[in-house]
Order: structure tokens, then C-alpha cells, then sequence
């Protein structure tokens, strides 16, 4: 009789297979509610360790410009490495297209050379002593190329008082595959470079006066050629607003402070 009931209160303790089954699928209903918003957070605080990275950045090009007269490093120069000068450094090389120097193909499809930037040989890194803040912890190019961010071609070797809207003035992006370093933002068909969409969505600015800001894609969209979806190119920003030139002007690639043509 007692191992009956025993039996018996067994029995009312044990879980049916449509219980288990519906126990399952509540549980993957909230796993799928809530692991995404874990990977938001998690994506959250490495855009805020990029937007670090950046701020330390700039501080090294404000030492920078107050060591060489007032001048902005090199940008890169077309990935033309090897002459030196630049804000980082790569391989000594000075031709395009993925010679030797060259972080990305200068001609389309525009994809990864095998080459690294080596930061420590570049302008900046006296100022910083370490290699780990010119790579965005997002970023798995980054980490490959050893480089995340890429300077505004038009700010190579120009003069800082020649920028007269530094707040509005775009100085570093958090830039897309391929990451070379250098960032041609002008209305040609040549121009690949775009703002990356990493940090859910959108990417960081570092502006010339030194703040640092994120940017939704959406918000501020760069298209496959670096200009504005919407309408017009980026130099032709009102003000106010995030722009590369500090002024509107006719040609392909030069502005009010400075060009991004080949030296």
C-alpha cells in the first residue's frame, strides 16, 4: 500500500512532454527578448571604448600641432606610405592600387591588401605609447590592419587656423571595410570610403576641435561614394552640421584648408 502511494505522488510530480514543450518555447521566447538586448549593451560600451580611443586621439594631434607650427600630420596621401610624415604609418611603398604601403586597392572592388599600418613608426604615436587605441574593439578589420580609423584627407598638412568651423569639421572616422587610414570624401566616382554602421548602426566622429560624437547611419548617411544620399555632397553641409570642407567650393577634392590630390 505505502509503495503504491508512493507511486501515485510520483506521478502527480512529473512533467508531460506538452508541459516540457511549452516550458521550451517560453524560455526561447524570452532567450530571443532578451540576448538582444544584452548584445546592444555589449555593443554599446565598445562604441564607447572607440569613442575613447578617438579622444585620445585627438589629444595626440592637439600635441602634434603644437610641436610642428600649427600644421596637421600627413593623411596618408592617396595610402602613399613611405614618404613619410603621416599621422600613422605603414610599409615603405608609394605606389597605389595594393602596392607595397597601400592598406586598401585604390580601384574598385577596393578590398583589404595583406599590408599593416604600423602606428608606432606614425606622427601621433610619440604622443600616446600605444598601438591598442587605433583600433576600434568592434572592429575585425581593424584588428587585422591594426587600424580602425582613417583622417580626413583634407586636414593633411593644413594649417589649424585655416579651419574655421572646428566644431562642425570632421578630423577621424570610424570607418568601414576596407580601413586604410585615409578618408576621401568628395563627389567622384572613385571614392569608396564610408562612415562604418558597427556600433549598431552607426559609427563615431572625432571633430577638429577635439570632441568626439557617434553618428546613426540613417542620420548621417555616406553612400558608396562618400557623398550624401539624400542630396548633394557632404561639403555642401549647411552649418551646424558634420562636413569635411569647411566650405562649399567647386573641383574634386580640394576645399578652403586643404586638398586630398596626390603630392
Amino acid at each position: 500500500m505505502g509503495s503504491q502511494m508512493k507511486i501515485s505522488a510520483s506521478r502527480r510530480r512529473a512533467f508531460t512532454l506538452i508541459e516540457l514543450l511549452v516550458v521550451i518555447a517560453i524560455i526561447s521566447i524570452l532567450a530571443s527578448m532578451i540576448f538582444p538586448s544584452f548584445s546592444r549593451a555589449r555593443e554599446m560600451a565598445r562604441r564607447s571604448s572607440c569613442a575613447s580611443n578617438m579622444k585620445q586621439l585627438s589629444l595626440g594631434f592637439v600635441q602634434y600641432l603644437q610641436d610642428y607650427d600649427e600644421r596637421y600630420p600627413g593623411a596618408g596621401q592617396w595610402q602613399k606610405w613611405g614618404n613619410g610624415g603621416h599621422w600613422v604609418a605603414g610599409v615603405n611603398g608609394s605606389g597605389l592600387d595594393g602596392s607595397p604601403g597601400a592598406l586598401a586597392q585604390f580601384t574598385a572592388p577596393y578590398t583589404r591588401t595583406d599590408a599593416k599600418a604600423l602606428p608606432a613608426q606614425g606622427a601621433l604615436f610619440p604622443y600616446l605609447k600605444s598601438e591598442q587605441i587605433f583600433i576600434c574593439p568592434s572592429s575585425r578589420d581593424g584588428q587585422e590592419t591594426r587600424l580602425s580609423y582613417s583622417m580626413n584627407c583634407t586636414l593633411g598638412g593644413a594649417a589649424e587656423f585655416s579651419v574655421q568651423n572646428p566644431t562642425d569639421v570632421i578630423l577621424l572616422v570610424d570607418e568601414a571595410y576596407p580601413t586604410d587610414g585615409f578618408f576621401w570624401a568628395v563627389t567622384a566616382t572613385a571614392a569608396s570610403d564610408q562612415m562604418t554602421q558597427i556600433h549598431n548602426g552607426g559609427g563615431n566622429f572625432q571633430f577638429a576641435d577635439g570632441h568626439v560624437k557617434f553618428y546613426p547611419y540613417a542620420r548621417y548617411p555616406i553612400g558608396a561614394n562618400a557623398v550624401e544620399t539624400a542630396a548633394g555632397a557632404m561639403k555642401t553641409r549647411t552649418e551646424g552640421q558634420p562636413r569635411f570642407y569647411d566650405a562649399a567650393g567647386a573641383g574634386t577634392g580640394s576645399s578652403a584648408f586643404g586638398s586630398c590630390a596626390a603630392p
